[in-house]
C-alpha cells in the first residue's frame, strides 16, 4: 500500500510535465502557423523555436499532420469554453458577446490560430475542424439572437453578425503583437469600443442605406487575355482554399482545363503564379474606389463593400487572402506590401476626415482600420453559401456592424 501511495504522486508529475511539454510545442508550432501557412513549416522549423532536436517532437505529437490538427483542435475547444463560460443568467445577450471577445482578446497567443488552409488536409480531420467551427458559430449566434430579442443588440442577420464577430476576433492571429506600439489592454479597449458602438456617431440621426447598384469592371478584351484571366481566377480560388504550399501547377493546370505548357508560359513557377494573382486582386481592390460614389463616408464604406464582395464571386474575383504572403519571392512580397500598405493609408486617412467630419466617433483610426480588415478579409473564407444569401447582404451586414456597433441605437 505504502508502495502505490509514491508511484501515484510520481506519475501524476510526470503526466503534468509531459502536458506542460506537449502545451509548448503547440504554443511553437501555432506561432509559427499564424506567421506562414501550416503546410510550408517543417517539424525542423519547430523543433529550433523550442531549442529541440526534431526527433524530441515525435514523443508528443505522432506527425505533423497531428501537430497541425492538434493546434487548430485546441483553439477551437478554446472558443467553446469560452462562449459556455459567458453564457451565463443575468447578462444580457450583448454583454455576453463582449465578455467573449474580451476573453479572446486576453488569451494567450498558443490559444489564437488563423484558420486558413484547412482545406488541405486530410478530410476526416479538416470535417471535424470545421465541425467544430460551426458549433461554434452556433453558440455566437445564439448569444447575438438573445441580445437582439432582449433589445441590447440592434437587429440584424444573426449568422452573419456571428461570422463578422468571430472574423474580427480570428484575424488577431494576423496582427496583434506584443511587439507593436500598443498594448493588449490599448487592443482590448478599443476593439471592444468599436465593436460594441461602431464608428458612426450616436448622437447623429441614423444614415439611409444607398440604393446604387455597382457596376463591376468588364473583363479585358482579347481572347488571350481572356484565357490569361481565367487561368489566374482559377488559381486564386485554389490558393485561397488550399493554401500556396498545398496547391500544385497541376491541380491548377487540370482546374483550368488548360496543359502544363499553357500554365508554364504564363509564370514559370508557382511562387509567381501566385504573385500574378496577387497582383491581379490587388488592381482590383485598388480601383474599387473609381465604381462608388463619395456622397458621406457611410455610403462610401458600404458600396466598397459591395463591389469588393460582389466581385469576389464574379469573373474579376475572389479576394484574396493574406497569409501566404510569406510564399512570395521577397522582390514580388515587397510590391504587393506597397499595395497593401497604400490601401491600410487611403483607408485610415479616410478615418481620419470622416471624424473631422463630425460623421465618425474619435475612435482609434489604427484599431477602426484592423475591424475593417478582418470583416473584408475574412470574406473568402466563410463565404460558400450564394444560393442562400447574396455577397451585398453580406457587405450591408458587416458595414453596418462596422460603423453602428452591436449595441443598439436609440
Amino acid at each position: 500500500m505504502p508502495a502505490q501511495e509514491t508511484v501515484k504522486p510520481a506519475q501524476s508529475r510526470r503526466e503534468q510535465r509531459r502536458e506542460l511539454r506537449i502545451g509548448e510545442v503547440l504554443d511553437a508550432a501555432t506561432r509559427r502557423f499564424n506567421r506562414q501557412s501550416f503546410t510550408v513549416v517543417t517539424m525542423e522549423d519547430v523543433a529550433a523555436d523550442l531549442d529541440l532536436m526534431p526527433a524530441t517532437l515525435y514523443h508528443y505529437v505522432t506527425d505533423k499532420e497531428d501537430l497541425v490538427f492538434r493546434c487548430f483542435e485546441r483553439v477551437i475547444q478554446s472558443y467553446q469554453q469560452e462562449l459556455e463560460a459567458v453564457d451565463e443568467p443575468g447578462f444580457d445577450g450583448l454583454e455576453k458577446v463582449r465578455a467573449f471577445v474580451r476573453r479572446r482578446l486576453s488569451s494567450t497567443s498558443g490559444n489564437r490560430i488563423a484558420f486558413s488552409d484547412l482545406a488541405s488536409l486530410p478530410e476526416e480531420k479538416y470535417c471535424a475542424l470545421i465541425e467544430g467551427r460551426r458549433r461554434n458559430l452556433h453558440a455566437l449566434e445564439n448569444l447575438i439572437d438573445q441580445g437582439i430579442n432582449d433589445g441590447s443588440i440592434t437587429p440584424s442577420n444573426a449568422r452573419w453578425t456571428a461570422i463578422g464577430v468571430l472574423s474580427i476576433v480570428d484575424w488577431l492571429a494576423f496582427w496583434l503583437s506584443g511587439r507593436a506600439g500598443y498594448s493588449r489592454t490599448d487592443a482590448l479597449i478599443a476593439i471592444d469600443d468599436i465593436l460594441t458602438h461602431g464608428v458612426y456617431r450616436r448622437d447623429r440621426p441614423t444614415f439611409e442605406l444607398p440604393d446604387r447598384v455597382n457596376t463591376l469592371e468588364p473583363q479585358p478584351p482579347g481572347k488571350r487575355e481572356q484565357k490569361k484571366q481565367a487561368l489566374l481566377r482559377t488559381a486564386s480560388i485554389l490558393f485561397n482554399l488550399n493554401g500556396v504550399a498545398a496547391t500544385s501547377m497541376d491541380e491548377v493546370a487540370k482546374k483550368a482545363n488548360v496543359t502544363r505548357a499553357a500554365l508554364y508560359y504564363h509564370a514559370k513557377d508557382k511562387a509567381e503564379l501566385y504573385y500574378l494573382c496577387m497582383m491581379r486582386e490587388m488592381k482590383f481592390v485598388t480601383s474599387s474606389g473609381k465604381h462608388v460614389s463619395n456622397e458621406t463616408p457611410m455610403s462610401w464604406t458600404i458600396q466598397i463593400q459591395r463591389y469588393l464582395f460582389e466581385g469576389h464571386i464574379s469573373e474579376i474575383g475572389p479576394l484574396p487572402t493574406y497569409n501566404n504572403l510569406d510564399c512570395l519571392k521577397p522582390d514580388h512580397r515587397a510590391v504587393v506590401m506597397e499595395y497593401i500598405h497604400a490601401l491600410d493609408e487611403d483607408f485610415r486617412q479616410r478615418v481620419q476626415q470622416a471624424i473631422d467630419d463630425g460623421y465618425y466617433r474619435k475612435v482609434s483610426i489604427f484599431f477602426a482600420d484592423k475591424v475593417h480588415a478582418a470583416l473584408t478579409n475574412r470574406f473568402a473564407l466563410w463565404y460558400n453559401e450564394p444560393k442562400r444569401v447574396t455577397p451585398k447582404e453580406i457587405a450591408d451586414n458587416h458595414m453596418l456592424l462596422y460603423l453602428n456597433g452591436l449595441k443598439r441605437r436609440n
